[in-house]
C-alpha cells in the first residue's frame, strides 16, 4: 500500500510516511528525492524533525533504537544507536540536536524521559506516574527545556530542568486533534480555530477560521492548516 499517514517538513523537501513503512522524500519540486524503508525486523514507531535533523525511532525485537535519516541527496539511513528504554510512542528532538525527549514503561506506569541523543543514556526523569497512559507521548520542544505533551487527550508542558521538574497545563485547557510545533510556539487546530501557545503556556488566538481544522503543520515562519479538503498557508 502507499496510502500517506504522516508527512513531515525537512529542509530538503517533505519527508512522507505512507503505511507500509515506506519512506518517500519529496523535493519542493513535486519529484521524488528518495525512498527508504525500514531495516528488515525492525518498525518506524516514530519520526522527529528539528532543525533539518530528522530522527527516527526504531522498534525490533531486540530493543528500540535512534536512526539518523540524511535528506541532503536523496534518503539515506545512518548508523543505528545503542539500545535504549523507549517506548514505541512519539519522540521529540530538541533545538540544539542533543536531546530526546520519549516515553519509558514499566509494568505499571507509562513516564516521560530525556536522553542524551548522542550517548544513548537517560539524563531525565519526568514527573511519577502510577497509571499507564498510552496516549501520552512528547510532541516537540519549544525551548532547550520545555516540551509539549500530549497526554489523556489534553496539552500539557514538561518543564524539564533539574530545579523544576514539573508537567503544567495551559492558562485554558487544551483538548486538541491537531498540533505542529514550530520555533517557540505550539499551532493548535481545535475546532473550527487555530491558536499559538509559547512556552509559558499563555494563549494566542489567530482568530482564524476553517470549517473544521484536521491537520496543521508548521515550518520555517509558514503554517499549514487544512480542514480535510484545501490546503491553506499562514
Amino acid at each position: 500500500s502507499d496510502t500517506p499517514i504522516a508527512v513531515h517538513a525537512t529542509q530538503n523537501g517533505f519527508l512522507v510516511e505512507q503505511d507500509d513503512q515506506h519512506l518517500v522524500l519529496v523535493a519542493p519540486s513535486g519529484t521524488i528525492a528518495g525512498e527508504v524503508e525500514p531495516p528488515p525486523g525492525s518498525h518506524i514507531a516514530a519520526i522527529a524533525v528539528q532543525g533539518g535533523v530528522v530522527v527516527a525511532l526504531l522498534d525490533s525485537a531486540g530493543g528500540a533504537r535512534l536512526r539518523t535519516l540524511f535528506t541532503l541527496r536523496g534518503l539515506t539511513w545512518d548508523a543505528p544507536s545503542t539500545v535504549m528504554p523507549i517506548a514505541p510512542h512519539g519522540i521529540a528532538l530538541s533545538p540544539s540536536h542533543g536531546k530526546i525527549a520519549a516515553v519509558i514503561q514499566t509494568a505499571g506506569a507509562t513516564r516521560l524521559a530525556l536522553f542524551d541523543r548522542a550517548r544513548g543514556r537517560r539524563v531525565l526523569l519526568g514527573p511519577e506516574s502510577d497509571f499507564i497512559d498510552p496516549t501520552l507521548r512528547p510532541v516537540g520542544f519549544l525551548d532547550e527545556q520545555t516540551v509539549v505533551v500530549r497526554t489523556s487527550g489534553t496539552l500539557e508542558l514538561w518543564h524539564a530542568t533539574a530545579d523544576d521538574n514539573r508537567v503544567s497545563g495551559f492558562e485554558d485547557e487544551r483538548r486538541a486533534p491537531a498540533i505542529a510545533v514550530g520555533g517557540a510556539h505550539a499551532v493548535i487546530g481545535n475546532d473550527a480555530s487555530l491558536t499559538l501557545a509559547d512556552r509559558s503556556g499563555t494563549l494566542h488566538y489567530l482568530g482564524f477560521r476553517v470549517p473544521s481544522v484536521t491537520m496543521v503543520a508548521g515550518g520555517g515562519y509558514s503554517l499549514l492548516a487544512s480542514d480535510g479538503a484545501p490546503v491553506l498557508r499562514l
